[in-house]
Order: structure tokens, then C-alpha cells, then sequence
């Protein structure tokens, strides 16, 4: 390892070590410029930046503070300070330096009219068109020769920040005339810091989005890794550039963070949807709307020179901001009703929206320099973090418990066909059976008889042909208990409609179906939830005591609910809910459930004491 590399490191361990503590020394020799200085919002450039502009009508604002806690209005953009302050005869300094500790965020500094130093690049007001820099300290060396020894210096800084986002301004001290030399250690472990703890947390993130590759090359069929991918890529490629890998590289430009953000504006749309799928619930109209309203935010065009539009890129800001937190509303409320109901993930997602909530609320009602001047970073990116590692340990629960879903589906396969067979064999021998038996007594007797010259026969023949009708309907019902061919040949409608009749007769019982004519699915959705509607059918029309059943099927925009509901006995009964769905479901319930699964849904089971039972499937369409 290289004396540069261990140097480095040296910095790096020091700068964590020595935490917020080491931010502030002794300004003995230095010239402090804080008090309170004046303020514009504007830009006028090169005028403000003269020494000799009057700026006597300017607002005053305290130096170090931030533009949100002087009262200035929020969707302010580019704006300047200008310091006036006297260098004592006796301070000198062969390297002068303008200490002006940790500005919000990009800036341009110049010192008696001349450009000293800057971080990020401005563009023009109201046009997002800006590169903000890493939150770092900022210090300047400049020229001797530019400093005016017992008379007025003017130091002009021009800002420029994120409407409705940053504070703003020099939020963090020390703000001082300083000698390099002196300054430079203190400056150097501050920045490692910032940089080290940044580094961290890109490493962090850089773990995350490879066990989402990694996931997503294994399980590929899954539809929850596909939405965690989506919604993490999207953030992940904004976080390469808010780490300031650009920056650190020399590759700043607006296009480059334009871009950025809105890819991590992406992450909204996908975020409700993946929340909506682990939960197996509709997006709902208030979901679709913050989904299409989130992109549709997107639609800027900065720098265009067309008031209108560029009026949007900064109000767009304020649009996107209170669609998110009408999403993370949405989803806090989706967490909360889950968690009452007991399903699967429902803690983790509170959590993790818990912490992703109130991070950025912090973010809001905390000081501005509060995080910044120990870390060089927001609060909520922690909480963004935190949460994203509940998202992604609740991408693997759900693949984990998909695949033992499918090996539980394997298990209870054999013996559902072990079952089945049973139940066949008893079909076939109680009805098909009996029925071949009364064919060929019949038919004996019909032989006696002609053999006899006995009359009578045409009596005989009829109850024969009877007989002959009904082996053969026991015979297609059997049939198409194994394999419905009908769900091909007539559709999912008919199919349940033919069903629900042939029950109807059989228990004598009222059967109302509110099916669509038109409505089917593909043929994998289509037997499952046939499946699940057979079951759940036979439950309610042989086991429940019911007189009356009525079936529902419906589909919206993103998802698919059928409903088997009866006026039976209910499967509760008096009893705890595990002991009834043992002895009223056993496996078929169980079988249902793992279909459910196998469609990305959930099939809750409502019953009450009173009577009555409701079997309802959900899944995504």
C-alpha cells in the first residue's frame, strides 16, 4: 500500500473517530464573518459580484443560517450574499483562505469582485438547470494581493438550491478569513468524513441492488422480485449521483442530475405497486392516481426559455413532493389495516415506512444543521436506506414462502390424488356402478319377457332408457370433476354457471351467480381459480346447511376477486378459528390457500358466529 493510500486512511479512521467534535477550533487568528449580512433573491451577474454595488435596500440575514429558518419563501432558487467585512492591518497570511464551512448547496464565491472558488454549477434562475455538489466544507484559498488590509472587502456568494427541497444558504459555520496552512488539516478530516461515511452508505446500497440482480437470476418467475428490482433500479441509479460519483469524477452537468432525478422519481409508481402486490391488494383509484400524477410531474423541460414551462420545472418540484407523501400516507395506511389483519409482512412494511416517515419529517422539523454539520448528510437518506432494507428482506420472505408454497403444493398434490381417487372410486361404484347394475337387471327382465311372449316390454324399455340417461350424466360429471374440457370449449363464465346449476340440484339449494358473459383468463389463472371455486362450492353446498349461495366474480383494472358466499351454519360454529378450518376446510382449504399463492394472491376465509361464510380469492390481473 502506497504513503498517499495510507495517508488516506489514516484521514479516514481519524475523521470517524473524531466525530462532530473535530469541526470546530480555536479562531483566535482567524477573522470572523458571521453576524448578520445582507441577502437577495435574484440574479444579477456580474453586478452583485462588484465590491461597489449598493446593496444598502438588501434583507439582512444571520450568517451561518439557512434561508428556510430566516422566513424566505420555499420555491426560491438562486440568490447571493454579500459579506462586508474589514481585514485588520496586522492579519497577514502568504495563504489566505476563505473559510465558509458547509453551504446548501451549489455556489460561486467571489472575493472583491474576483471568482475565488465554487462547487456544483448555476444555471439560470427558475430553471432547475442546476449541479448540486456534495455536501461538503467549503474553503477557498485566494491570491494575497486580493485582500484590502484596513479597509472595507466584499465577499459575494451566489447560491443556488432546490426549491421546496433545501434550506438553503450558509447553513453551517465557521465562516472566516483563514490561514490555509492553519485550516487545512481540520478542512481535510471534515471532508474524509463526510466522503467515508458517504462511501458507506453507497456500499450499502451497492449490496442491496446485487442481491436484487442476484435474486432476480434465480427466481426470475417471481412477479414480487421483478417489482423490487424495478423499484430499487430506479433509486439506485439516482444514488450513484447523489453519492457525487460524478462529481468526484469531473463529470458534473444538469443533464446528467436532471436525469437522476427522474429516474428516483421512477421509484414512486413502482414502489406502490410492489407494497400493493406483498400486501395482495388493488391499487386502488387514490394508488393509480399518485402513480400517474408521480411520472406525469416528470414532464419538465428545463431551461427552455417559455415562461409557462419554466414556471412547471420548479412548481413540479412541489407537485411530485405531495404526491409522495400522499403515496407514503397510502401506504402507512395500507401497513396499519394488514397489520391488524395478521398478514404475512405486514410488521416489516410498517417499519420500514415507519422509519421512512418519520426521517423525513425530521428532516422538516430539526435544525438544518443538525445532521449536516456532524455528517454531511440528511436524515432521510437514513430513513430511505432503512426502509429499502425492509423492502428487500420482505422480497425474500415472499420468495421464500412462495417456494415453500410450491413444495407444500407438491406434497399435498399426492395426496389430494390420493384422495381423489378414493372419492372417484366411491362416485363410480355408488352411482355408475348401481346404475349399470339396475341396466342390466332390466335388461334380464326384458329377455324373460320376450322370451316368455310376456307383454309389458315397452314399460321396461323406457325405465331402461331412463336408467342409460342418468349413467350418462353421473359419467360427465365424473369427467368433468377430473378435467373440466368445458373450460375450453365454453369459457370460465359457463363453465361456472354450469357447475353452480348442477349443484344447485344436486344439495336442492339456491345458487345465484353474478359472473360477467364475457369475462375469462388465461388458461393457467382460469384453472386455478376454477379450482378454488370448486372447492370452495362444494364446502358451502355439501358441509354448510346452506339454502341460499351466491357467487360473484369481478375484475378491475389490476386485479381479479371471486366470491363464494352462504347462508349456511358458518365455519366458525362456536368454535376457535384453527379447530374449524381443520374440520371444515382440512385439505381443500389448504389447497385453495396454496392456489392463491401460486396466482400472487390471498384467499381470506369470513366467517362469523351468526351464520354464514364467505370464501373470497384475490390475485393481481
Amino acid at each position: 500500500m502506497s504513503e498517499f493510500s495510507v495517508m488516506r486512511l489514516a484521514l479516514c479512521l481519524l475523521g470517524l473517530c473524531v466525530g462532530p467534535f473535530a469541526a470546530e477550533r480555536s479562531l483566535a487568528d482567524d477573522v470572523r464573518l458571521t453576524g448578520e449580512h445582507a441577502i437577495h433573491v435574484g440574479d444579477d451577474r456580474p453586478a452583485f459580484a462588484d465590491p461597489g454595488y449598493d446593496d444598502s435596500d438588501w434583507d439582512r440575514i444571520a450568517v451561518p443560517s439557512s434561508l428556510r429558518s430566516a422566513g424566505f419563501g420555499p420555491r426560491i432558487d438562486v440568490f447571493w450574499y454579500r459579506i462586508h467585512f474589514d481585514a485588520p492591518e496586522d492579519w497577514s497570511s502568504r495563504t489566505p483562505a476563505i473559510r465558509l464551512g458547509i453551504i446548501d448547496r451549489a455556489d460561486e464565491t467571489y472575493l472583491n469582485g474576483v471568482l475565488i472558488g465554487g462547487n456544483g454549477q448555476i444555471g439560470p434562475r427558475q430553471s432547475d438547470w442546476h449541479v448540486y455538489p456534495p455536501m461538503l466544507p467549503r474553503l477557498y484559498p485566494f491570491d494575497p494581493d486580493l485582500l484590502v488590509h484596513g479597509g472595507r472587502n466584499v465577499l459575494a456568494v451566489r447560491i443556488a438550491r432546490e426549491p421546496y427541497i433545501d434550506d438553503g444558504g450558509i447553513i453551517v459555520g465557521p465562516v472566516a478569513l483563514v490561514d490555509m496552512a492553519d485550516a487545512l488539516p481540520e478542512y481535510l478530516i471534515l471532508r474524509q468524513r463526510f466522503l467515508s461515511i458517504n462511501y458507506i452508505l453507497l456500499g450499502i446500497e451497492t449490496i442491496i441492488m446485487l442481491s436484487a440482480i442476484f435474486a432476480l437470476y434465480l427466481k426470475p418467475e417471481h412477479r414480487s422480485t421483478w417489482l423490487f428490482f424495478l423499484l430499487y433500479i430506479f433509486y439506485y441509479l439516482q444514488s450513484l449521483e447523489r453519492r457525487n460519483l460524478f462529481h468526484l469524477a469531473g463529470l458534473d452537468h444538469p443533464a446528467i442530475q436532471f436525469a437522476a432525478n427522474v429516474l428516483g422519481a421512477l421509484a414512486i409508481p413502482a414502489l406502490i405497486a410492489f407494497v400493493a402486490h406483498v400486501l395482495g391488494q388493488s391499487v386502488g383509484r387514490l394508488g393509480r392516481f399518485v402513480q400517474i400524477g408521480s411520472i406525469a410531474a416528470l414532464i419538465s423541460v428545463p431551461l427552455t426559455g417559455i415562461p409557462l414551462l419554466d414556471w412547471w420545472a420548479i412548481e413540479s418540484n412541489l407537485v411530485w413532493h405531495s404526491l409522495f407523501l400522499m403515496g407514503l400516507i397510502l401506504m402507512v395506511v395500507w401497513s396499519i389495516r394488514a397489520l391488524f389483519r395478521g398478514q404475512p409482512h405486514s410488521i416489516p412494511l410498517f417499519l420500514g415506512l415507519l422509519a421512512l416517515a418519520a426521517s423525513m419529517f425530521g428532516d422538516i422539523l430539526l435544525p438544518a444543521n443538525f445532521v449536516e454539520a456532524a455528517f454531511g448528510f440528511r436524515l432521510g437518506e437514513v430513513g430511505v436506506l432503512a426502509f429499502f432494507l425492509s423492502m428487500a428482506f420482505i422480497a425474500a420472505a415472499n420468495i421464500l414462502q412462495t417456494d415453500r408454497a410450491l413444495q407444500r403444493a407438491n406434497t399435498d398434490v399426492l395426496t389430494a390424488h390420493e384422495q381423489e381417487r378414493a372419492r372417484l372410486a366411491r362416485d363410480i361404484h355408488d352411482s355408475i356402478g348401481q346404475w349399470l347394475t339396475t341396466i342390466k337387471l332390466r335388461l334380464e327382465l326384458l329377455g324373460d319377457g320376450a322370451e316368455g311372449g310376456r307383454t309389458g316390454a315397452g314399460g321396461n324399455v323406457k325405465e331402461l332408457v331412463s336408467d342409460v340417461t342418468h349413467a350418462i350424466e353421473d359419467t360427465r360429471r365424473v369427467a368433468q370433476d377430473l378435467s373440466p374440457v368445458f373450460l375450453e370449449e365454453q369459457g370460465l363464465a359457463a363453465a361456472i354457471r354450469t357447475l353452480a346449476e348442477r349443484a344447485a340440484r344436486r344439495a336442492d339449494l339456491s345458487i345465484d351467480v353474478h359472473v360477467p358473459p364475457a369475462m375469462d383468463l388465461p388458461k393457467t389463472e382460469r384453472d386455478h381459480l376454477y379450482r378454488v371455486f370448486q372447492e370452495a362450492l362444494n364446502n358451502a353446498a355439501l358441509h354448510s346447511d346452506a339454502t341460499r349461495i351466491v357467487v360473484t366474480l369481478e375484475r378491475g383494472r389490476d386485479q381479479v376477486v371471486l366470491a363464494v358466499s352462504d347462508n349456511g351454519r358458518g365455519m366458525l360454529n362456536g368454535r376457535p378459528p384453527q379447530q374449524a378450518h381443520a374440520a371444515n376446510g382440512g385439505l381443500g382449504l389448504k389447497t385453495m390457500r396454496d392456489r392463491a399463492r401460486l396466482l400472487g394472491g390471498r384467499l381470506d376465509v369470513i366467517s362469523n358466529d351468526g351464520g354464514g361464510t364467505t370464501v373470497q380469492l384475490r390475485f393481481p390481473s
